[in-house]
């Protein structure tokens, strides 16, 4: 989150400052210039933000590749289940059929020999 980032940021920088010396970074900021210092850490904040923003771009993406993927394999194996059951009801089907022609074709039968 961007909270986080600048939290970051901010003990990156007060680290920096404690391990140089306050009175350095003071003499150092004048000697530059306020405004430069705080373009350059503006830049480092938005190289990170930029960092952080495409990290979760890509996790966007691959997490809807993914998605994308197991939808397709679920739609795979629900065609393949849908098939297998109605080829199975047909046969039952065609077994009945089958059985009630045979079975009026035995009862014709009996009745033509008597």
């Amino acid at each position: 989150g961007e909270a986080a980032v600048e939290a970051a940021i901010e003990a990156v920088v007060e680290g920096a400052i404690e391990a140089v010396g306050e009175a350095a970074v003071e003499a150092a900021i004048e000697a530059v210039g306020e405004a430069a210092v705080e373009a350059a850490v503006d830049a480092a904040v938005e190289a990170v933000h930029e960092a952080v923003h495409e990290a979760a771009v890509e996790a966007a993406i691959e997490a809807a590749v993914e998605a994308a993927i197991e939808a397709a394999v679920e739609a795979a194996v629900e065609a393949v289940i849908e098939a297998a059951v109605e080829a199975a009801i047909e046969a039952a089907v065609e077994a009945a059929i089958e059985a009630v022609v045979t079975e009026a074709a035995v009862e014709a039968a009996i009745e033509a020999v008597g």
